[in-house]
């Protein structure tokens, strides 16, 4: 049975393309793209459930990130950390504000994204206020940079782990993860705008590794040891590694 889905977003159409590329993996599906918005065409019965799946991701990915940026009222002087620190706030319990999302979710054949983050999420945002307050009535601890540190370390290390070991090499003056099993990860933000830094902690903390193995001297490698120190395994090997297309 054919099926048209029309989705609409202007705040977060860079969600637009992460729906786009999911969609297109399914069969049958052809997607058209006019700017801020998108249509699917699509004959399976699944494809509903896909699209709530997708959409739990977005608002407890993106939807949060935007909400605690709007609302915390404080900048850490470092860019690179206070992006860890709310990228760390964004995935703390990400598991249970996924859940909700899709409780909340009622997708139509046309669905605005934008009108559902500003009339529909009410539940999580009071949830992600808790966390915001705290945030912001702790701010002169946050402002210094050792109680910063340790902060940060704390809610890094107490994250739900999705994986293991990641490895972080360094190649030709830039950063490349893998998994234990020398299989390459994804940057989880494939957003142009990102600088590749930002990119390698995003993955990080989106995974929550247990142990983080360096090989190489990378100058952002001693700034990850500082952030995820508390309660992980790290070894630095410096110049002994060699991956299976180098040999």
């Amino acid at each position: 049975m054919n099926q048209t889905y029309r989705i609409r977003a202007t705040r977060f159409a860079t969600s637009l393309s992460q729906i786009s590329n999911t969609m297109s993996k399914s069969p049958n599906c052809n997607i058209e793209s006019h700017g801020n918005e998108i249509i699917i065409h699509i004959s399976t019965n699944k494809t509903k459930e896909i699209l709530e799946q997708i959409f739990a991701n977005i608002i407890a990915n993106d939807c949060k990130r935007h909400y605690i940026t709007t609302k915390i009222h404080f900048k850490i002087s470092c860019e690179l950390m206070h992006f860890t620190f709310i990228q760390a706030l964004c995935q703390f319990d990400y598991q249970t504000d996924k859940f909700i999302a899709r409780t909340l979710l009622e997708i139509g054949h046309t669905f605005d994204l934008d009108s559902f983050y500003d009339f529909c999420l009410d539940k999580l945002k009071k949830r992600w206020d808790e966390v915001i307050t705290i945030a912001n009535d702790n701010m002169p601890l946050l402002l210094c940079r050792q109680t910063f540190t340790e902060l940060l370390s704390y809610l890094l290390t107490n994250l739900e782990s999705k994986i293991d070991t990641i490895i972080l090499k360094e190649e030709s003056g830039k950063i490349n993860v893998y998994d234990r099993s020398l299989k390459p990860i994804m940057p989880k933000y494939t957003n142009q705008t990102l600088c590749n830094d930002k990119k390698i902690i995003a993955t990080l903390i989106s995974l929550s590794p247990r142990k983080i193995l360096f090989f190489g001297n990378h100058p952002l490698f001693e700034t990850i040891s500082l952030m995820f120190g508390t309660g992980h395994y790290l070894t630095n090997y410096v110049t002994s590694f060699k991956m299976p297309h180098e040999n």
